[in-house]
């Protein structure tokens, strides 16, 4: 089923909520853990003043969709944990390199998502009742704006 671009914009709204203060990725190492244990590693974020922008939410939606989460079954909960606020612990990543300014720079490059078949063996369902599950939340979500501005 296809729902209007708002529901779209109510999840992530929710999930940038869910998220705040919060990094996904990998965490570069701080210090050396070997025979070399004096070493600091870097610290890339003084270093660069292209640090991306802080996410802007609307955190009075993001607890309305909050409350709806937390009225759904825990199978539902569940899946939208694998498929929004968690999604990143399915990630796949790969420790690379890249070019900043002219010097190289390390990074973590994601490489695969598992979190749809990983959901789906963890929670023992299929691939329907996965689908299921997230049109759950969405129709919620759908009802409960409807009659509401887009969330900017």
């Amino acid at each position: 089923m296809e729902y209007p671009t708002f529901v779209r914009a109510e999840i992530e709204n929710w999930i940038a909520w869910c998220w705040a203060g919060e990094s996904p990725e990998p965490r570069e190492p701080s210090r050396c853990y070997s025979a070399e244990r004096g070493w600091q590693a870097p610290d890339w974020e003084s270093e660069s003043d292209d640090a991306p922008p802080r996410v802007i939410f609307n955190p009075d939606r993001a607890q309305r969709v909050q409350a709806i989460f937390d009225r759904l079954p825990t199978l539902t909960r569940c899946v939208l944990r694998y498929e929004y606020t968690q999604r990143s612990a399915f990630d796949q990543y790969e420790r690379s390199v890249e070019l900043h300014e002219g010097q190289m720079r390390p990074v973590w490059t994601r490489v695969g998502n598992t979190r749809r078949q990983r959901a789906r063996t963890d929670l023992k369902i299929t691939r329907d009742q996965y689908a299921a599950c997230l049109d759950e939340f969405k129709i919620e979500i759908f009802k409960e704006f409807e009659e509401d501005e887009v969330c900017a």
